[in-house]
């Protein structure tokens, strides 16, 4: 289960990740008996939080008792190096279609595999699509001209 940082939903006490023979993100948000279910095609946007790597110490310090009595003083600091195992740790906001939020921290690795690879296809797809109209300079029609001339002969 997924560390649940904060959710849209009230009441809900946990967040679910999990994944579909096909590869694909579900996520479960349970409250009380009940729960919220999104499938992947529920998530409107994805964004990074937070990542933090770290290696193992149980391994590193195994690897390095090992490494220090087969080879001596060298093989010490080599043992240490490559027996911590990799970790990782990210964290998540995620936004529904039906316009609830989760964040969350996830530390599985497949799971993790799955949400970076949304990631890169969401920073792929808006770079990819075209310039917003809001971000266009105006275009002023040629057929009205953009202030009208003042009146002449002092009326107003």
């Amino acid at each position: 289960m997924a560390r649940l940082i904060d959710c849209s939903i009230p009441k809900v006490i946990g967040c679910e990740i999990s994944l579909s023979w096909g590869g694909k993100l579900r996520i479960k948000l349970p409250y009380g008996w009940k729960s919220h279910a999104y499938e992947h095609a529920d998530i409107a946007e994805i964004l990074p939080i937070d990542e933090e790597k770290y290696r193992s110490a149980g391994g590193a310090a195994i690897g390095a008792i090992v490494g220090g009595v087969l080879t001596g003083g060298i093989g010490f600091l080599a043992g240490a190096a490559i027996g911590g195992r990799r970790r990782r740790n990210s964290s998540y906001l995620i936004r529904f279609t039906d316009g609830q939020f989760v964040a969350f921290e996830e530390k599985k690795k497949p799971n993790l595999i799955v949400l970076d690879h949304m990631l890169e296809t969401e920073k792929v797809r808006v770079m990819a699509s075209p310039p917003s109209q809001k971000n266009k300079p105006e275009q002023v029609s040629s057929a009205q001209p953009p202030c009208s001339p003042a009146p002449k002969g002092g009326d107003l």
